[in-house]
């Protein structure tokens, strides 16, 4: 009995730096994308008005993609007539917010596909930006789209931000798929508001605002007022994707703050909806949480009952997870 609280500050240890790996790993994959394609800064940039011509060939790279991603957003982008920046209250994201959102995200998903090996891809984002050729290369890119590819995420977010931004019937389709790819991309939770906006739909359009902002909350350090943010969007919520990251995050908070019973049950919602939902590669994420958190409770029986629940239901789960869970269970 004298050993139980040392046991049980070990397993919370464990249980912290458990889940700072599973946070860092997302980092990690960007930095080793970084690495693996570095900038060439011993070649002199492409003058501006071969920039195009560059692209077609499949010679872009390093800082010529972002300037390439900036001009074709300018030419995408310009044919839009001016924005208020305020909007009525059952708009929490205005006009102006969102294209500021859907240009941003447009920069940055432009960035990666200018430099795709694959030419259809390149030429899609070509077309698409260009007004004359908007539908044809909008249409391209939301056919891509639709396959696995490590492009995917990148083809989806340029989508959902032209989408948006013009008020394509497929904005909300793509931007659930973008969010699911990437939950924690402030852009398109914010597009996704000003969408749900524009269907009339204002308990999700405010959800989806107030997720934003508890983003950017979390991004400069204030993870309390975050958790709060979080909490207040969670009944607004109704897509499954996107309820079960918002429980991760409140279970994240909780395991912050040491409450290892409410960090339980909000993973074992998220669990649920995610599985119910069919979206594997949240339900991985949130069922390796919550067998940690037994795991640090003392219960290593209910974490492997938890991980085996969770990969019959599609998730796909690492030996040393569950040797870790199950080998201790026996």
């Amino acid at each position: 009995m004298t050993q139980q609280p040392k046991t049980n500050r070990d397993n919370r240890m464990r249980l912290a730096a458990g889940l700072g790996m599973l946070v860092l790993a997302g980092g990690v994959a960007t930095a080793l994308f970084v690495l693996s394609h570095p900038p060439q800064q011993t070649r002199p940039a492409i003058e501006a008005q071969d920039l195009t011509k560059a692209l077609a060939a499949g010679a872009i790279e390093g800082p010529d993609a972002l300037a390439l991603a900036k001009r074709l957003e300018q030419q995408a982008f310009a044919t839009l007539p001016p924005a208020s920046s305020a909007g009525p209250p059952e708009q929490p994201v205005s006009v102006h917010a969102m294209r500021q959102s859907a240009s941003a995200a447009f920069i940055e998903a432009a960035g990666v596909l200018a430099q795709d090996q694959d030419a259809a891809v390149r030429q899609a984002l070509a077309a698409a930006a260009n007004p004359a050729a908007r539908s044809q290369g909008l249409d391209q890119l939301w056919g891509l789209a639709q396959t696995e590819s490590p492009t995917a995420p990148a083809l989806l977010r340029a989508s959902s931000a032209l989408m948006a931004a013009f008020e394509d019937p497929r904005a909300a389709e793509a931007l659930e798929r973008a969010s699911a790819h990437n939950p924690q991309d402030i852009h398109m939770w914010r597009l996704s508001s000003f969408m749900f906006s524009k269907a009339g739909e204002t308990g999700q359009a405010e959800g989806a605002a107030i997720v934003a902002g508890a983003l950017d909350r979390a991004a400069q350090g204030d993870r309390a007022n975050a958790a709060a943010d979080f909490a207040r969007a969670l009944p607004l919520i109704e897509r499954p994707a996107a309820r079960g990251y918002v429980l991760g995050q409140l279970g994240d908070y909780a395991v912050e703050t040491d409450d290892l019973r409410a960090a339980l049950n909000h993973y074992k919602e998220a669990v649920a909806v995610l599985a119910k939902a069919g979206a594997a590669g949240a339900l991985s994420l949130e069922a390796s949480k919550l067998a940690r958190v037994h795991i640090a409770l003392g219960d290593p029986a209910a974490a492997c009952a938890a991980l085996r629940k969770a990969r019959a239901s599609g998730a796909s789960l690492t030996p040393q997870e569950q040797t870790a869970a199950c080998g201790s269970a026996r």
